[in-house]
């Protein structure tokens, strides 16, 4: 027979072996009989189950993809607290509030069998500041799509417009650009985030008015005068053409 504790109640034995018991200290015995005193007792402790810890995460930091990396795909974790949920190939996207501040990360238990890890700090460097080096040169004629961006290096890269796609920069200017509003930024390395944006618009050609003409009367010759030689006009309208002479009959 066995009881719970000193103070238990003395419970029978069914079998060879009594399961489902809370952490404690149990005693058992040899029942008494007809002819001889329960024997003295063996005490046994059935002790609490210690929860593990969870393993501490080794995040490593993807810095062109702005990504941490290293996690277990799909895991639950916290960062500085805050729950997130790691994607199917074990990575996070990076808070932009995260950058130039240290992360705590942390694998919280299952309060089952394991408990938090111990945090892992992760220093996560600031975004470098947009380049200020860049200049351009507006389209010279309409729709030409002659602009170009100008005091760039090789380790820059453009795009055109805010949903553009970042191309890398071959040579310190881009020349062919249509008029847009363009972002240049100094790309990613292994251990730095690209840089801020800077942005710089080309501008559209805008047509010049030709000068008003000044055109005088020859009554005797009757015609017009004061006109561009061998240039071409309207007049109410109508295409004509003054002379060499900068005259029209």
């Amino acid at each position: 027979e066995y009881k719970k504790g000193a103070a238990g109640a003395w419970s029978e034995v069914t079998g060879s072996s009594v399961t489902g018991l809370a952490p404690d200290t149990y005693y058992v015995r040899v029942k008494a009989t007809a002819t001889t005193f329960a024997s003295a007792e063996q005490s046994v402790t059935v002790n609490a189950y210690t929860l593990v810890k969870e393993a501490t995460p080794q995040a490593g930091i993807d810095y062109s993809a702005e990504q941490l990396t290293g996690l277990t795909a799909g895991a639950g974790y916290t960062v500085n607290g805050e729950a997130v949920t790691a994607n199917v190939d074990g990575k996070l996207a990076i808070d932009s509030n995260w950058l130039g501040t240290t992360l705590s990360i942390v694998k919280p238990g299952n309060g089952t069998t394991t408990e938090d890890s111990a945090a892992q700090t992760l220093d996560v460097p600031a975004r470098e500041t947009a380049p200020n080096s860049v200049g351009k040169t507006d389209e010279t004629a309409l729709h030409a799509a002659n602009g170009t961006l100008t005091g760039l290096s090789t380790g820059m890269e453009y795009k055109k417009g805010a949903a553009g796609a970042w191309l890398e920069v071959t040579g310190s200017e881009v020349t062919g650009l249509a008029p847009d509003t363009y972002y240049v930024r100094v790309k990613a390395t292994a251990t730095t985030f690209a840089s801020a944006e800077q942005s710089v618009t080309v501008n559209a050609y805008t047509l010049v008015k030709e000068a008003t003409p000044q055109a005088g009367i020859d009554y005797s010759a009757e015609q017009v005068t004061g006109l561009t030689a061998g240039a071409g006009y309207t007049v109410n309208g109508e295409a004509v053409t003054a002379d060499n002479d900068g005259k029209l009959a």
